[in-house]
């Protein structure tokens, strides 16, 4: 996201060398053996996400309660009718999951509760 990484891969014949700045990735292609440099403009979006920090613009419910899921380790069920519910703003899966829970249905005008061994979101 800021400063400067080389990036060389070392082959049997040859070397080859890269520089990246920020916002910018590298790409190793395994058949051909080359690297190549790509924008990566939402490098800040990656390392929020890996730090737990997730950052919605509109996205739809479905897609947040994936990534609630997989950061959690637990089963959501969806409501039908929030099957048309967009999301926007942030979400700390860092924090408890009540929390997070109680933010995003706080946005979506929703409820959750939890029956068993998963998580009901309800309208």
């Amino acid at each position: 996201m800021t400063g400067r990484v080389t990036v060389s891969l070392n082959g049997s014949n040859s070397s080859k060398r890269d520089t990246i700045l920020a916002n910018q990735r590298i790409v190793f292609d395994k058949i051909s053996s080359r690297i190549s440099k790509v924008d990566y403009p939402d490098a800040a979006t990656f390392m929020n996400k890996r730090l737990g920090l997730y950052e919605y613009k509109g996205a739809e419910i479905q897609e947040v309660s994936r990534d609630l899921e997989n950061q959690y380790n637990i089963k959501i069920k969806l409501d039908k009718q929030l099957s048309e519910a967009i999301f926007y703003g942030n979400l700390n899966m860092s924090a408890p999951l009540d929390e997070t829970l109680n933010k995003l249905s706080t946005v979506v005008e929703a409820k959750w509760r939890k029956e068993g061994g998963h998580y009901v979101i309800l309208k």
